[in-house]
């Protein structure tokens, strides 16, 4: 039998479908290859995994194509028995071999799975305990029952069934980026897992109600000895997978009533970035481009199908709603005409739209103003038009219709350009540069989102410093759960109507900030700031997330309780820096964190901190667990420290890196040695923006007395409320390598 070879596609977009034959499950794989004309088919998502290829499939009369077993095995279980299946999947209908057809099928995902009939996830094989067969059946019969929600999850009785649906929950295939646009895009979708088979709507249901229901189960756990005594059995449910891929897809468009058509995207290349970082890629690059046709803001190019040029980001950023859908720039000036008055939607298909014929000539005015005058009479008399509109309503109206043409037009979405031989850091450089020029902000570089590459500047944040991250460990639902490692971002998520904290008062610059030029090594990232204060007092690191007892005394807080009496309250200082001065959905904190504070330290070992591991899992106070997890969320592997000016400590307490020393002469001079990253809210705003990095990182410090702006600052965890504007005296312009 002969080694199967690819034949060239008749156009660049074109794809190809595989027609498999019918056969039982022991029989071996076989089908034909060809071009997709008019046909409906399926598209399978599954795991690539680090397997050989090992197994095969005949193709086109006794040519044989090596696959990988997982593949195989996925393609017998979706087989037919007596009639033929026709599929896509990127492993056989793309030639992997082919890096142009590869960049150029890449940009083809979202048509191919938007127009799929029916997506097929394949999750693996059944668990030979049957725990995954259990799990698919508790979801078919019970979950969706909603009326018995409260019994499936109080009921210890069930305690089996939502083991076994977490374990199902941390299956390799939830951790794929990929998944995000295939799932998000499909018109429907069904989840595979040996001979089981769900649908994606009730599957989702039921990971949704697994987290909600997760901290009544986690008080159920503790009581249950088969499961052992374990709180955290499920580690934090809300950063799994599984979890974090169902809030995506409710979250990312607006569909039409009969569900069958994007209407509206509604997240940024920002936000998609910030929070899929759960979900990993095989090539770096896909961080960016596996999401691109889900973002509201920007839209793919490949980069050989345009002159190069200088600037990283090809047009200027939009201030309007997006497009439809995130399609490749390929078309004439003919057809930008014509989508003037057309919308795309992800499938390819065109409609007019619904306002735009009443005006059929071109856009007078492309950058959406009110119209120049013009002379045809429709719109030059002053009496009403035939539908009752006055001449100025009629201008009016114009207007709204260029604007929104404007808007929905996915021609006018950003240019993102997809070039996997483009080094990885340039590309993130390309994402940074479009992303902090938009939201006049940097808040990006302290959320973590870059997987690690090598030679990556530390102001490009890397997965290492994620809250949380997966852990295998005997006790838990599946081989792994996720773990809190680091604490959160102070900045918070992105997307929130009001910034957590916003010191600058909007009045930060697009020029505030830049990449070195080719006069400077290309690593470095320059941003305007000033020194606002030093670290005098340094403490330990928390651990755990747990607090130390030097913390208090640094607090002013050194009172312990003894036998007879109680600690005194905590001064408001002290509490208010343990929780950022925030609840976790970053609105002030609710007045009784003060008093959930004084519990937790009169219920804690006498000369010691405060440990809010067990005082959360087996404190037996609702309202306390709740102020100790955002204790840990703001204080995990951070220090506490009092700040020094004129040689002397001052009143101002924060919370610094687990790598911050005390700042002296040599704290200009050494700031890797202050923190590896350190910016505004990061840090207690030592500076506006100073982005440290690694140890073999070079400064360069330049000092420009008078210049009194802000670099977006937040006031971050100060407590004593210092007027900002009062502090500048001078500017810092510093280069980091």
């Amino acid at each position: 039998m002969v080694a199967f070879s690819y034949s060239r596609l008749s156009d660049r977009t074109k794809f190809r479908i595989l027609t498999l034959r019918p056969g039982q499950l022991d029989n071996p794989l076989s089908g034909t290859l060809s071009e997709q004309t008019n046909e409906s088919y399926e598209a399978i998502s599954w795991t690539w995994g680090t397997d050989e290829e090992t197994s095969f499939i005949e193709l086109d009369a006794h040519k044989r194509m090596f696959i990988k077993p997982n593949l195989e095995r996925a393609l017998k279980h979706l087989r037919r028995h007596h009639e033929k299946r026709v599929l896509w999947i990127d492993a056989i209908c793309i030639d992997q071999s082919n890096p142009e057809e590869r960049n150029a099928q890449v940009k083809m995902m979202s048509k191919i799975y938007s127009n799929a009939v029916n997506v097929c996830v394949w999750l693996g094989d059944k668990d030979k305990d049957g725990k995954s067969d259990k799990a698919i059946n508790f979801i078919t019969n019970k979950i969706s029952d909603l009326g018995a929600f409260d019994e499936h999850i109080n009921d210890k009785k069930y305690n089996e069934e939502w083991d076994a649906l977490g374990r199902l929950m941390t299956r390799p295939w939830f951790s794929r980026r990929w998944i995000i646009q295939e799932i998000a895009l499909a018109t429907a979708a069904t989840m595979h897992c040996g001979d089981q088979c769900v649908g994606w709507n009730e599957f989702a249901l039921a990971v949704a109600l697994f987290e909600k229901g997760s901290p009544t189960m986690s008080t159920k756990f503790k009581r249950s000895e088969a499961f052992g005594n374990d709180p955290e059995y499920f580690g934090a449910v809300q950063a799994l997978g599984a979890c974090r891929l169902v809030h995506a897809t409710t979250n990312l468009f607006r569909r039409s009533d009969d569900r069958t058509r994007i209407v509206e995207h509604l997240l940024t290349l920002e936000d998609l970035v910030s929070t899929l970082s759960a979900f990993e890629s095989k090539e770096p690059h896909d961080t960016f481009y596996a999401v691109l046709s889900l973002a509201k803001d920007v839209r793919a190019r490949i980069k050989s199908d345009t002159p190069r040029s200088s600037s990283p980001v090809k047009q200027k950023a939009h201030s309007w709603p997006s497009g439809m859908d995130g399609s490749v720039d390929n078309s004439s000036d003919k057809e930008r005409k014509r989508d003037s008055d057309e919308i795309e939607e992800p499938g390819g298909q065109r409609r007019k739209t619904a306002i735009s014929t009443r005006f059929s000539e071109p856009d007078p005015n492309p950058d959406g103003g009110l119209p120049a005058h013009r002379t045809d009479s429709s719109l030059s008399q002053v009496s009403t038009t035939s539908d009752g509109m006055t001449d100025k309503q009629s201008k009016l109206a114009e207007m709204v219709v260029n604007q929104f043409k404007k808007a929905t037009n996915p021609k006018n979405k950003q240019i993102f350009d997809i070039d996997y031989k483009q080094p990885f850091f340039e590309v993130c450089k390309q994402f940074l540069d479009f992303v902090l020029k938009k939201s006049g902000n940097l808040d990006m570089l302290l959320r973590p989102w870059a997987p690690q590459v090598d030679g990556l500047p530390s102001w490009i944040p890397t997965l290492d410093r994620t809250a949380f991250a997966p852990r295998r460990a005997k006790s838990a639902a599946g081989d792994y759960k996720m773990n809190r490692r680091n604490a959160d971002p102070l900045v918070g998520q992105t997307g929130l109507r009001r910034k957590v904290y916003n010191a600058s008062k909007r009045v930060a610059r697009p020029d505030d900030w830049k990449f070195g030029d080719s006069r400077e090594h290309t690593s470095s990232l320059s941003v305007r700031g000033f020194e606002l204060d030093r670290i005098g007092r340094l403490e330990e690191v928390s651990q755990m997330g747990n607090v130390p007892e030097p913390w208090l005394k640094l607090g002013g807080w050194p009172a312990r309780r003894t036998q007879n009496s109680s600690v005194e309250p905590p001064p408001d200082q002290f509490w208010l820096t343990l929780v950022a001065e925030r609840s976790p959905h970053g609105l002030n904190p609710p007045p009784y964190y003060r008093d959930a504070c004084l519990y937790a330290a009169n219920h804690s070992v006498d000369g010691g901190g405060i440990d809010t591991k067990d005082l959360k899992n087996y404190g037996g106070s609702s309202i306390t667990a709740e102020f100790l997890e955002r204790v840990q969320a703001v204080i995990w592997r951070r220090r506490m420290f009092r700040t020094r000016r004129d040689g002397r400590l001052g009143e101002k307490l924060g919370l610094a890196p687990h790598t911050a020393e005390v700042g002296d002469s040599r704290f200009l001079q050494k700031l890797d040695a202050f923190t590896r990253k350190l910016t505004r809210l990061q840090v207690y705003v030592l500076f506006t923006a100073v982005l440290c990095p690694s140890s073999s990182a070079k400064f360069h410090l330049a000092i420009s007395a008078g210049t009194k702006f802000l670099v977006d600052l937040q006031r971050g965890i100060i407590s004593d409320h210092t007027e900002i504007q009062s502090i500048i005296s001078s500017a810092n312009v510093m280069s980091m390598e």
